[in-house]
């Protein structure tokens, strides 16, 4: 099965750091395809990526704004990449342009995708679309919903999480959905998913945070940082 690469936006965009460095060993040379449908900016978005992946892979833009022969492209990928931005403008594109399917079937094979900041977020099926962070955790304006794209249905994630201080928002998340995992992921800071074996490593210079519901108002808090992994059987 493949894998999801879930960054927590703003990483150290050099081939030569542990975020990107470990995606493109995960994409293994193959061709990688960029999805900058988060983007207000789409070509600037996929330039300021195509200029570090490719010395390293062959890119492609996935430019949803405008039709494309997309699923032979990604029937080509060894990976996806999704772009930072706006995370509902992007599961909009995605659901709309009809690759999710694809998507989904070709990560039961050995697709690669990544998604950074909005890309993160866009993985969640019960996706946080908006909210400010730093609003205390019971009151309900500290989130938004939204449909994700479901690649890792059990969780929820956030990103930026420390520096924009989403602790509440993550709380708040899963107070409302208990069911699921909260996944709260610094900048520079990455989680490889690996769907065959269901675990989760992390990679980067920051911190992990994990939560837990237990139903009610208690949760479960657990910090993890590079090399640290969990298994989410």
């Amino acid at each position: 099965m493949g894998v999801l690469y879930v960054i927590g936006g703003a990483e150290d965009k050099s081939a030569a750091k542990p975020v990107l460095e470990r995606f493109l060993a995960l994409a293994g040379g193959g061709l990688t395809a960029i999805i900058t449908a988060a983007s207000i900016d789409p070509d600037e978005s996929y330039r300021r990526y195509q200029s570090v992946l490719e010395p390293h892979v062959d890119t492609v833009h996935l430019d949803l704004r405008h039709p494309g022969d997309w699923e032979q492209l990604l029937l080509r990928a060894r990976a996806v990449f999704m772009t930072g931005g706006d995370q509902a403008m992007l599961a909009n594109q995605v659901h709309a342009a009809g690759i999710l399917p694809l998507m989904v079937s070709r990560l039961e094979d050995t697709l690669v995708v990544a998604g950074t900041s909005a890309g993160a977020a866009a993985m969640s099926e019960h996706m946080i679309a908006a909210g400010e962070g730093t609003t205390p955790w019971n009151r309900p304006e500290v989130i938004q919903w939204g449909r994700g794209l479901g690649l890792w249905p059990d969780a929820v994630v956030d990103q930026h999480f420390s520096q924009r201080g989403r602790f509440p928002r993550l709380v708040r998340a899963l107070m409302e959905r208990p069911g699921l995992v909260g996944v709260g992921i610094d900048e520079d800071t990455a989680v490889e998913v690996n769907l065959a074996s269901q675990t989760a490593a992390i990679w980067g210079t920051g911190t992990v945070t994990r939560i837990t519901a237990d139903g009610g108002q208690r949760f479960a808090v657990w910090s993890g940082q590079a090399g640290d992994q969990w298994n989410f059987r």
